[in-house]
């Protein structure tokens, strides 16, 4: 993200950049590369300085005293003069039921162990499935594969890897759930497959046509 800000900022100087593409398999790679090497670094630290590591999960359990559970179920107890408590930190989670299990909340850690980046226009997708439903209260039918479905439709048209625009996909999204709210009885698949759905016209598709190409059937 720093080095794709200071690309677009190097324009102020004269210097136009573009950033051809994000692939989020080497940045989740980077990030492992990056603590491994912290903490190797932190290791060899500990070790030059003669410091014995015990590894576990550690309770204060006395005054200067600590006992730690071994990753082997092994349990000691230790004693010192001094305590460090060293906690690192952890996001904060609302005391919500059932929020921590979800697989659909991510804090940052989570959510930088992601194998593939979400498409922001599936989420953008479900996202008004559910304000629709809540709006004119009824049940949705419409799945994240239904979702999904719609959304490669879309990219199948003539000219959408250059041409289609968010506001044309959401148009016809408003337009299926539409349908589907007006006719509970069918799926959105019925009406992606039927004349009752017209996709909005893209830039390609509303050129005029030259008459000097003429129209035929294969």
């Amino acid at each position: 993200a720093e080095y794709a800000k200071s690309a677009a900022e190097a324009a102020e100087y004269g210097v136009e950049l573009s950033l051809a593409a994000i692939h989020w398999d080497k940045v989740i790679e980077k990030k492992r590369s990056i603590t491994r090497t912290l903490v190797k670094g932190v290791e060899q630290l500990l070790k030059a300085h003669k410091v014995r590591v015990i590894r576990g999960e550690a309770r204060l359990t006395g005054k200067m005293e600590v006992t730690v559970t071994e990753e082997d179920g092994n349990r000691r107890v230790l004693s010192a003069d001094k305590v460090i408590l060293a906690t690192g930190s952890r996001a904060p989670m609302p005391p919500i039921p059932g929020l921590r299990e979800s697989s659909r909340v991510l804090d940052p850690t989570a959510g930088l162990e992601l194998s593939v980046l979400p498409e922001e226009m599936l989420i953008l997708t479900e996202k008004l499935r559910d304000i629709h439903s809540a709006l004119y209260e009824y049940p949705t039918t419409v799945t994240e594969e239904n979702l999904a479905q719609f959304i490669k439709l879309e990219y199948a048209r003539v000219g959408a890897d250059s041409h289609i625009t968010p506001r044309e996909i959401i148009r016809d999204f408003i337009e299926l759930l539409d349908l589907v709210m007006q006719h509970p009885d069918k799926s959105i698949c019925d009406f992606m497959a039927s004349d009752s759905f017209v996709h909005a016209r893209n830039e390609v598709e509303s050129e005029p046509t030259d008459d000097s190409f003429a129209e035929f059937t294969v």
